[in-house]
């Protein structure tokens, strides 16, 4: 096919110059010679377009002073026969030496040098590029590597990240129970802790040098914790005690939502727009008996102004904040007024104390 196009394209376009037909003649000439060397079929497909290219440039190469013994190339019926043994002659091969192959090379520089140099610049350039972009990302890795190296410490939910997104978490050994506690009242991963110390050592040593100052229950709430009374029968009519609006925070998501306390259990009731799917269903509300209730702590550190968390006797766990503070403690007082049957801690004002009354730090 590509013959077919050249054949064509030399019979319809005008007669080439002297140093684009030597340069077409001298591509031509070697698969011509290979093709005679090994008789095949190639050579007749070529034979028309050298024809066509020497009628075509018949003067302009002066063929009639070089090459004397052409055979006619205007319509002999004998020119393939008779080319075939000319082009084993030496005076076709001394004509493509001296006249073919020194025009056709410097057609070659004068076309193409060029645009190998013009190339050449440009992968050059490419290859500066590249490397001044990899240092300059290695130098942006480096300052941002820099600017990590000193990681927050890690918030108490991510601890243990299987409890804040079911209602039941996992078992958990007694002393991985104690050291997560310890760690929700004070902010920080038991890991972060000096080895070479004892747990209630490094505990007491965190209370006592930190410096900010921990949340507590304003004067007024504190005679709804001390004036309650004793619990009433299990077999009472359930009753409502609060319900306020809320958010649910786990290790993925906040989820807004409305927390109700009643007499006998804990509800949450998740407000999304589109609820997620998760272990337990559809959203995340949840249902739990306040009789199961372990803990109740203020936070001392992240959301430490309106958010409570809840522990339960199955090692489950839920992070609660609320929209202001009053809030907050409106239903930290009414949690801690129901007492509920396994409830550690009551009366207690801060994490602080609630460290100091746990005993770990005797």
């Amino acid at each position: 096919l590509a013959y077919v196009k050249l054949h064509s394209l030399l019979q319809t376009s005008s007669a080439p110059r002297k140093d684009e037909a030597c340069y077409l003649l001298g591509k031509l000439e070697t698969p011509l010679r290979r093709s005679l060397d090994a008789k095949s079929e190639t050579f007749s497909w070529l034979v028309p377009i050298v024809r066509t290219l020497m009628d075509q440039c018949y003067e302009t190469l002066q063929l009639q002073l070089f090459l004397p013994s052409l055979p006619p190339t205007n319509g002999s019926p004998t020119f393939y026969e008779d080319f075939q043994l000319f082009c084993t002659t030496p005076e076709w091969r001394s004509f493509i030496e001296k006249h073919v192959q020194p025009t056709m090379a410097q057609f070659e520089m004068d076309t193409f040098a060029k645009s190998h140099d013009h190339m050449s610049n440009f992968w050059n350039a490419c290859y500066d590029a590249m490397m001044s972009s990899s240092q300059r990302r290695e130098q942006e890795k480096a300052a941002s590597r820099k600017m990590f190296q000193v990681l927050p410490a890690p918030r108490p939910w991510d601890i243990t990240p299987g409890m804040c997104s079911s209602p039941r978490g996992r078992a958990l050994h007694p002393k991985d129970v104690i050291q997560g506690m310890c760690s929700s009242l004070r902010g920080c991963h038991p890991r972060d802790m000096n080895p070479t110390e004892s747990l209630p050592l490094a505990m007491a040593k965190e209370a006592k040098v930190s410096e900010l100052e921990d949340d507590q229950l304003a004067e007024e709430d504190l005679p709804v914790l001390d004036n309650q009374a004793e619990p009433k029968e299990q077999n009472q009519r359930e009753k409502l005690v609060v319900s306020e609006d809320c958010e649910l925070i786990t290790t993925v998501a906040v989820i807004p939502g409305r927390l109700e306390v009643t007499t006998q259990h804990v509800y949450f009731y998740d407000g999304s727009s589109e609820k997620e799917e998760t272990e337990g269903g559809i959203g995340y509300d949840f249902k739990r008996p306040l009789s199961h209730l372990r803990e109740v702590h203020l936070r001392r550190y992240n959301l430490r102004r309106s958010a409570l968390e809840l522990f339960f006797i199955d090692q489950a766990n839920y992070f609660l904040n609320f929209k202001k503070k009053v809030v907050r403690n409106k239903v930290y007082s009414c949690i801690l007024g129901l007492r509920p049957h396994n409830q550690i801690y009551f009366g207690s004002r801060s994490p602080q104390e609630l460290l100091k009354a746990s005993g770990l730090t005797q």
